[in-house]
């Protein structure tokens, strides 16, 4: 009697820890795939800027282009740019490091400004985009992974559409020196933007 109770605890007791082991399993697969640290690793960022009114003392008209430019990620590290983001499980993210910030005046580079930032990340069930809002920076884009269950590396490409109010350089003798700079101009800004991250 006392081995059939023993070989039947036994035997509850491997139930138990199978079950148990499943679950371990089971929450382990709950576990989104992107959850980590990742750091910035690529950027890719091009812009036109295309004036919103007409701007006749210019001679230039809504809709016409008043600047274009693209930056690398080469570029992009001379200037010090950095980050790494930490998304969080329960879908929060913290983000920190030194981001670019769009120069006031079209054709000038941007500036380099330390960013501490948080809020909240979703990705798609197929893992096809990735969203990013927090207090400072967010964005909507597509994303790419070098592995759909254990990526160590990702991409996110977007675009974005924004009305800025700019200075406006002007070349008036050919000589590709600013003669002068026009203040509070609205632009179009139509940008498409390519971040790489790798997980730490």
């Amino acid at each position: 009697m006392k081995t059939v109770l023993k070989l039947g605890l036994l035997m509850l007791l491997a139930l138990g820890m199978i079950a148990f082991t499943g679950c371990e399993e089971d929450n382990k697969e709950d576990v989104n795939p992107l959850v980590g640290n990742w750091s910035l690793s690529d950027m890719q960022q091009s812009a036109v800027y295309v004036s919103l009114y007409d701007l006749a003392s210019l001679g230039k008209s809504a809709g016409d282009t008043l600047g274009s430019g693209s930056l690398t990620w080469t570029e992009f590290q001379a200037m010090g740019v950095s980050a790494t983001v930490n998304l969080k499980e329960d879908n929060t993210f913290l983000l920190t490091g030194y981001l670019p910030s769009a120069n006031d005046t079209l054709g000038y580079p941007p500036d380099t400004v330390s960013i501490t930032d948080n809020g909240i990340w979703a990705v798609a069930s197929d893992l096809s985009t990735l969203e990013i809002n927090g207090g400072l920076y967010d964005f909507n884009g597509t994303l790419t992974l070098d592995n759909a269950e254990d990526p160590d590396s990702l991409s996110v490409a977007y675009t974005e559409i924004d009305t800025e109010m700019v200075v406006l350089p002007i070349d008036i003798n050919g000589d590709n020196i600013p003669d002068m700079f026009v203040d509070s101009v609205f632009v179009v800004n139509y940008s498409s933007t390519v971040l790489g991250w790798t997980g730490q």
